[in-house]
């Protein structure tokens, strides 16, 4: 060193940085196709872990396959497939790791899996010109020849000695320096689910012993969270180092990473990152060690996929509001989503739970399964257009007065659970009470059926405070059509769940109606309760039922496949259930079909109203007389299919027909 005039020494260190390499995400990827899927891995343990048909749709070139110390021992055949006959022939020997079962049913999902590792170690010299070389064969054909129909990779060179190669199969293409060979197949991997993979572990065109190590197929690294980042390095001068990790959208630092933190010391080895608030994602981990004066940073060589939360549900009561004091019957309705679902709303249900006197621990009313999927379009517009169909509405009319905590739990088809529940605070006032119990809404009743359900009032002083239920029939809802009244229902039937729900003075409040007599068709039923509180009809529920009659058709005589002689009797009975009175048919007509084929004519109008007392015993007195007969004084010889017609006087039509045949000789 020298200063002016002055020469001096002194002595300095450089200081040698730290190095750093990020092992976890790499290159080998994440989950494991043959683990995962096939539930054994290939790891060269046993013959599973290739496919070998005795040469029936596959020719290995290979004369020797052994499985011993976790590797495939094979030695090539030595046959030559090219270049045969001049100084570098190419043999071609193969291991298939995956091949299609006959049925082409099990096939590897490309969209997933992409990062494939082998371990192969190729005896003999090394000799990059005449057959050093691996290739990755894969092919998603079917039918004969499907296991040569391949894409082919370009040379993987196989250096000496046993070593690990890593290919992103996904990254490849056929352009000129994609990695695929431009002849063949050569499709791009992620274009199809795959049926063959193959490894040709080199070309020599003679005999060679070669050993594949393991076999690994595996989808890219994923944080659903979270992700353990592991690394490794080392300082050569002792000091301490500490490392700073960074998320990076590609592997170029100068356009920029995001932190994940910092001040975190070489020796621990590994950092778990927490990827809740991460956007979802592809990212590459970047990783710097400094030691206080040198720094030094690196990619992971594997990318590393943050997906968004399992499940994102979101849920609102709209009604009632909070605190809100309702009378009964009063809706509870809202909407239910979670967004992360791909398709639809991702809630196919919603509970609701009423919690008495909230925070008393009293045991909460299970109300019921609300009706879930009407339009909502400001949710649509919201979060879009799938999200529409995502609301929800219940009736609610059978609980005690008081203060009530509701409770709306969303099902997610996401998880397939029940998430975290909208609370709403409400109090319900003392009033009438009512509900149907069946039919349930848009139920189909076959005439007669029964409407039923229960009604009280809590304002009387005494009793259920209800003395009489009436039910009216509204025909085609909507239609302005006059209503029909269908009777006043029975009441008063014991209901011993809402003795114990509401008080014992409120046990017999049950009502039955039978409903009959309607023609076919929908209605809306009515029920209105009377109240003894106000000596008024304060109350009513209503049910859209799609009604149907119920016609009974027989034919006695003649019997089937008959022999008849003119004159005969055709004779049997008919009658509808749905009948107010009366036996419900009012006309029988009777038909011939000959089976030759010609057209069909009437044989005439049954007399109809004969006594038959079995009928009347089985269905009631009002069906006695629903016998029929008609005597044929003429009849071609022939066969015939005798069709017996009912018309009945509920629906106004011809609702049902019999067949009997028989032959005139």
């Amino acid at each position: 060193m020298t200063r002016g005039s002055s020469v001096g020494t002194t002595t300095f260190k450089v200081n040698a940085p730290p190095t750093i390499h990020v092992t976890d995400p790499d290159e080998t990827g994440g989950q494991d196709y043959a683990t995962a899927v096939l539930g054994n891995a290939w790891d060269m343990n046993d013959p599973a872990d290739t496919f070998y048909d005795n040469g029936a749709t596959i020719v290995d070139h290979l004369i020797s396959r052994v499985f011993s110390g976790g590797l495939f021992n094979g030695t090539s055949d030595g046959a030559c497939v090219a270049n045969c006959g001049t100084s570098i022939p190419i043999g071609d020997p193969q291991v298939y790791v995956f091949a299609n079962n006959p049925n082409n049913t099990l096939q590897i999902d490309t969209t997933r899996y992409r990062f494939l590792t082998f371990g192969l170690q190729v005896d003999g010299a090394f000799d990059l010109a005449r057959g050093s070389v691996a290739r990755v064969f894969w092919g998603s054909a079917t039918g004969s020849g499907a296991p040569y129909n391949l894409t082919t990779t370009k040379d993987i060179i196989t250096w000496p000695g046993m070593n690990t190669y890593s290919v992103d199969l996904a990254a490849l293409n056929a352009g000129p320096d994609g990695g695929l060979e431009p002849a063949g197949a050569a499709t791009p991997w992620m274009t199809n689910k795959i049926r063959y993979l193959r490894i040709d572990p080199h070309e020599f065109g003679e005999v060679r012993d070669f050993h594949l190590d393991f076999v690994k197929l595996a989808a890219m690294n994923e944080a659903p969270g979270s992700f353990t980042i592991k690394f490794t390095g080392s300082d050569t001068d002792g000091d301490p180092v500490t490392v700073a990790l960074y998320y990076d959208t590609d592997t170029n630092p100068s356009s920029g990473f995001t932190l994940i933190a910092s001040g975190i010391p070489l020796a621990n080895g590994q950092y778990v990152w927490n990827t809740s608030n991460v956007p979802g994602g592809v990212y590459y981990v970047y990783a710097v060690a400094s030691d206080g004066r040198n720094s030094t940073g690196g990619y992971a060589t594997g990318p590393v996929r943050v997906t968004p939360p399992a499940s994102n549900p979101l849920i609102s009561i709209d009604t009632p509001g909070a605190n809100a004091t309702v009378g009964q019957p009063f809706l509870v309705g809202g909407w239910a989503i979670d967004t992360v679902a791909p398709s639809g709303t991702g809630v196919d249900a919603v509970h609701i739970y009423a919690y008495p006197n909230p925070g008393s621990g009293a045991s909460p009313v299970f109300l019921g399964a609300a009706t879930y999927g009407s339009a909502r379009g400001d949710i649509g517009a919201a979060f879009g257009a799938q999200f529409t169909n995502s609301g929800f509405n219940m009736n609610v009319s059978y609980l005690k007065p008081g203060p009530y905590m509701l409770a709306a739990y969303p099902h997610s088809t996401v998880t397939n659970g029940f998430s975290a529940p909208q609370t709403r605070t409400i109090t319900v006032a003392p009033g009438p009470l009512m509900a149907i119990d069946t039919p349930g809404w848009g139920a189909t009743g076959v005439e007669p059926f029964a409407i039923s359900g229960w009604a009280i009032d809590s304002a009387a002083p005494t009793g259920t405070g209800v003395d009489a239920i009436h039910v009216w029939a509204y025909p085609n809802p909507g239609s302005g059509q006059s209503p029909v009244f269908v009777g006043t229902a029975a009441y008063g039937a014991s209901r011993p769940d809402l003795g114990s729900a509401y008080g014992t003075r409120f046990t017999n409040s049950g009502f039955t109606a039978t409903v009959r007599g309607l023609a076919p068709g929908l209605y809306q039923f009515v029920v209105f309760a009377h109240s003894t509180a106000t000596g008024t009809f304060n109350q009513q529920q209503a049910v859209n039922v799609t009604v149907k009659n119920q016609v009974l058709l027989a034919i006695d005589a003649p019997a089937q496949n008959a022999s008849v002689t003119p004159p005969f009797l055709i004779g049997g009975w008919a009658l509808d259930r749905a009948a107010a009175s009366g036996t419900g048919v009012d006309a029988i007509h009777v038909w011939a079909y000959p089976v030759s084929g010609a057209p069909p004519f009437m044989l005439g109008v049954a007399t109809y109203g004969t006594p038959r007392s079995d009928l009347g015993s089985i269905f009631g007195s009002q069906f006695t007389n629903c016998g029929y007969n008609l005597t044929v004084t003429s009849l071609a010889k022939g066969t015939y299919d005798i069709v017996v017609w009912a018309h009945s006087s509920v629906s106004g039509t011809f609702d049902l027909n019999k067949v009997v045949r028989v032959t005139v000789p």
